[in-house]
């Protein structure tokens, strides 16, 4: 064999080595990696801003997730049975309060991540909770309490409640005293928002829970819908509350989503398929 077949037999041996190294590192990484691709809308057209490799959590044992002002996660660990916050990297984890022995179905948090409402956990019935992580102490709300939203100060919580043959829309402070009734209804199937400090959202469905439709409800009573009844109807606010991001099952199954300003009721298509569950606004609303 002569130096040229040998040097080619070496390059051979190098690349196969590379490729056995790299799809091992590859697949080794696939259980806790994933690539997630960025991008920004305000109305027809799509920008991709960045790709970005994001480590996985276990979807076991961190629930409820909520971003800081900081940039840091809150969560509830469900294993170690504590509210949590680190570092989106996982660094600097820190426990914010030691719940040992209490299950929870679902979390709200106040905006200033300060305060949060939660589904307890009680067996037969579950409750919801207000919870303050400053003062470490737990709050009822009403009994048959259905749906729950923070106003954007963090000061007060609006919640539907409903006892079977009526209910009503009422806010109250953040510790859960001083309520007040905002409308009574026979609602059993909504669900509220609080996008600005002068109006709450709901989204209503039919018995069937298949149509959905989506009202303001100013803080003196008045209810308006905002755009048409829609099929799996979901919606995400600008965090000024002057847009909102809805996304609804359309013919063929396919999913659509458009933007709805507030004032006038116009919308805009967005060359996007997915769920408003699955975007996020910017923070000066400017784009999602």
């Amino acid at each position: 064999m002569n130096e040229r077949h040998l040097l080619i037999l070496l390059i051979v041996l190098v690349v196969a080595a590379n490729l056995v190294v790299g799809s091992y590192l590859w697949w080794s990484g696939r259980s806790n990696q994933s690539t997630a691709t960025i991008g920004r809308t305000i109305a027809r057209d799509l920008e991709p801003l960045v790709s970005l490799r994001m480590t996985r959590a276990n979807s076991d044992q961190v629930l409820f997730p909520t971003i800081t002002k900081t940039g840091n996660v809150r969560f509830w660990d469900s294993h170690a049975g504590t509210l949590s916050e680190s570092r989106p990297d996982g660094g600097q984890y820190q426990t914010l309060a030691q719940l040992t022995g209490i299950s929870f179905r679902a979390m709200v948090w106040a905006p200033n991540s300060q305060v949060l409402a939660a589904l307890v956990d009680g067996g037969k019935t579950n409750r919801w909770r207000l919870f303050d992580i400053r003062t470490q102490l737990f709050a009822p709300l009403p009994e048959r309490t259905l749906s729950v939203a923070f106003s954007p100060r963090s000061d007060e919580v609006a919640y539907l409640e409903h006892d079977g043959a009526s209910g009503r829309v009422a806010i109250a402070f953040a510790d859960g005293g001083g309520s007040k009734t905002l409308m009574t209804t026979r609602l059993t199937n909504a669900k509220l928002f609080w996008p600005a400090q002068d109006f709450l959202a709901l989204i209503i469905a039919d018995s069937d829970g298949y149509m959905h439709a989506l009202y303001t409800l100013r803080l003196g009573g008045q209810l308006r819908r905002i755009g048409e009844a829609r099929p799996q109807l979901e919606a995400v606010w600008s965090p000024d509350g002057s847009r909102v991001l809805i996304s609804w099952l359309g013919e063929n199954n396919t999913l659509n989503a458009s933007i709805i300003t507030v004032a006038d009721d116009q919308e805009y298509l967005l060359p996007i398929s997915t769920l408003a569950s699955k975007c996020a606004w910017y923070t000066t609303s400017a784009f999602l």
